[in-house]
């Protein structure tokens, strides 16, 4: 059994371990049930809710996760640094030079309105990159 905790845990006499077989269980039985063909984002944000971001991702990706979701480019970034190759969708909405970072760096947006893709836009233009974005309906 491999467990993980977090590293930057506040509080030392409180702790959670994740099981690393039952994580990629738990997985296998959502894949059977969606089907092949659907792709799965496993949600990470902040630390993996205290699980261990990098930990969590790395038994995730290895167990067929499609992409992760993080809610800013400073969670994306971490997990590009630690070697995750998977996509990663930014789920909240950005403001200054996280605008510059996510499209910087080619992580996924979610957009759910007209301003806001309308930024993004500008900053891609001025990057000369085509920005990745999710529209949020």
């Amino acid at each position: 059994m491999d467990s993980g905790y977090s590293k930057h845990n506040k509080f030392p006499s409180i702790w959670a371990e994740i099981d690393a077989e039952a994580l990629q269980f738990n997985l296998k039985q959502i894949k059977n049930r969606v089907g092949r063909r659907v792709g799965i984002m496993a949600v990470v944000k902040d630390n993996a809710y205290g699980h261990g971001a990098v930990f969590t991702a790395k038994i995730l990706s290895k167990s067929g996760v499609s992409m992760f979701g993080v809610s800013e480019p400073a969670e994306a970034l971490e997990l590009a640094e630690s070697g995750i190759k998977n996509p990663v969708m930014i789920l909240s909405p950005l403001y200054g030079g996280h605008i510059r970072d996510t499209v910087r760096f080619g992580f996924t947006q979610a957009v759910c309105d007209k301003a806001f893709a309308g930024a993004l836009s500008r900053e891609a233009k001025r990057q000369n990159i085509i920005a990745k974005v999710h529209l949020k309906i």
